[in-house]
């Protein structure tokens, strides 16, 4: 069955429970209080309204300390410029984070956000918008509007809901956001393809926010994905910026297959793991390029389906990842290792892996996020290559891999073991990387990259009479490495005696 066919027969969740009303936090009814007391006294005749996500995650029973403020009547900056003389010299408070960002000024005054703290919380101002877009861009043209003007313009109807401070209440303008938190059921405000024409991010806005709360996404959204005009846009008018922040956002998420599976559900994986014409053997021969993409989201899947099994070999690993980090790094391998064998040729002519480009460029992920990641494809290879070799020749190989891999080793095994399953076909490789996996561990090797030499740099010139250091120490080192492996249980003192009887055995 092909990636569409088992996305489109996906089975419908359960409907969410929906708290009757919102119920803010101590701290947050004070801020309330304080700006309905503000408004009131200064006579603005503002309706305050606090936006978006904060209302969302409240009625879920989530938390959420994302306050963003839309006023009806002013813009943010003359908001909080009068609310802190306000705020300091009547009510003696001290106001930090004082603040306007102006964002795309020369496209619109009215798309700006101010930004303070109030008691610790960093609170931002924005005016009630409506929204215009041009031809070539995803930069709206903004102007003041109203409450349902600026719910309408919004990514999803569950998005689109206000908690207004002044009476207390949930305003739901597009009068389908609280019934679609109900039913767990993403939504556009307006017809989907008019969402996705002005700003085609919105298409990835869905696939996370669909991800991260496991809602269903209503059947107009999927076949408005096939308009060709949507697709282009996407592609060619969202910067790879944008792109690289949604996606990362999703795969850092419990739910980050549910992400891959809309993005590769929905035909996009090419768009969002842009693959650049340098890279000639894929880029000429699509047929091949959609038999990677399927390879690496299968290996997704079977992660997603496996979780017990995967979280066998990755005992030490959560320790030292964050859960968000190891979700993240463990899908993008899974994905990316496909890609393993390819590259792409750069401006200087040379070839350089296809993967790091991808995270680099077509992502624009950190340099660090992009080298872990390829570290984890190459490493898995790595682990393929040492089950080819009899189980008396594991000890040192796997030694220094696991040294060169680092606490990441785990996650690199784990990438073997599934990219092997998808490859071949076949699960009968689940008790060969089980029995590497014991191996590991029975003989002390899961934490070698932390193995501390008994000898030091100096230490070893000295004993054998280096005036500097050179290419020799390296071999020193490495030989003294081995020599800990072989030997768990013997001290410093048996390694020099050992150095002592016969020099030449550490020099070669």
């Amino acid at each position: 069955m092909c990636i569409r066919d088992r996305y489109m027969g996906r089975m419908e969740r359960q409907k969410s429970v929906v708290l009757p009303k919102v119920y803010p936090t101590e701290k947050e009814q004070r801020i309330f209080d304080l700006l309905k007391e503000f408004v009131e006294v200064k006579k603005l005749g503002t309706t305050v309204r606090v936006a978006g996500g904060w209302v969302r995650d409240k009625l879920l029973g989530l938390d959420c300390d994302d306050l963003d403020f839309a006023l009806d009547n002013m813009m943010g900056e003359e908001f909080i410029t009068k609310a802190r003389e306000f705020l300091t010299v009547e009510k003696n408070l001290e106001i930090h984070g004082f603040g306007v960002i102006k964002t795309n000024a020369e496209k619109s005054k009215h798309l700006q956000t101010a930004t303070l703290q109030l008691f610790g919380q960093k609170v931002d101002f924005v005016n009630l918008r409506s929204e215009t877009y041009e031809d070539n861009s995803r930069i709206p043209k903004i102007e003041i509007g109203t409450p349902e003007e600026d719910a309408y313009r919004r990514d999803l109807t569950i998005n689109a809901l206000f908690y207004n401070i002044m009476t207390d209440s949930v305003e739901d303008f597009t009068k389908k956001g609280i019934e679609d938190l109900h039913a767990g059921v993403c939504r556009t405000p307006l017809e989907p393809l008019a969402t996705f024409t002005d700003d085609s991010l919105r298409v990835l806005r869905v696939f996370r926010f669909a991800s991260r709360y496991d809602f269903d996404i209503v059947p107009e959204i999927p076949e408005s994905l096939k308009n060709e005009e949507v697709r282009k846009a996407l592609k060619l008018k969202v910067s790879r910026e944008r792109i690289g922040i949604e996606s990362h956002k999703a795969l850092s998420h419990k739910n980050s297959y549910l992400y891959l599976e809309h993005v590769f559900g929905n035909g996009l994986e090419s768009i969002v793991f842009e693959i650049p014409p340098t890279a000639k053997v894929l880029a000429e021969n699509p047929i091949l390029q959609r038999e990677v993409f399927q390879r690496g989201f299968e290996n997704a899947t079977f992660i997603n389906r496996s979780d017990q099994l995967i979280s066998n070999y990755l005992q030490e690993v959560t320790k030292m990842l964050s859960d968000s980090e190891r979700i993240f790094y463990l899908y993008l391998s899974a994905v990316l290792r496909p890609f393993l064998p390819y590259t792409h040729e750069t401006k200087k002519k040379k070839e350089e892996d296809l993967i790091s480009f991808i995270l680099k460029e077509s992502l624009k992920f950190t340099h660090k996020e992009s080298g872990n990641v390829l570290l984890i494809c190459q490493s898995s290879a790595k682990f393929d290559e040492i089950l080819q070799m009899h189980s008396k020749d594991w000890l040192l190989p796997l030694g220094y891999l696991i040294k060169e891999t680092g606490f990441f080793w785990e996650l690199a095994l784990v990438t073997a073991l599934v990219n092997k399953i998808v490859e071949t076909k076949s699960e009968a490789h689940i008790a060969t990387y089980s029995e590497l996996y014991k191996y590991i561990y029975s003989n002390g090797l899961q934490e070698t990259f932390s193995l501390k030499l008994m000898l030091d740099g100096e230490e070893a010139k000295r004993i054998f009479d280096l005036p500097k250091g050179g290419p020799l120490i390296k071999t020193i080192m490495n030989r003294m490495f081995e020599w800990q492996l072989m030997n768990p249980e013997k001290t410093k003192a048996a390694l020099l005696e050992e150095i002592t009887a016969d020099k030449s055995k550490f020099l070669s």
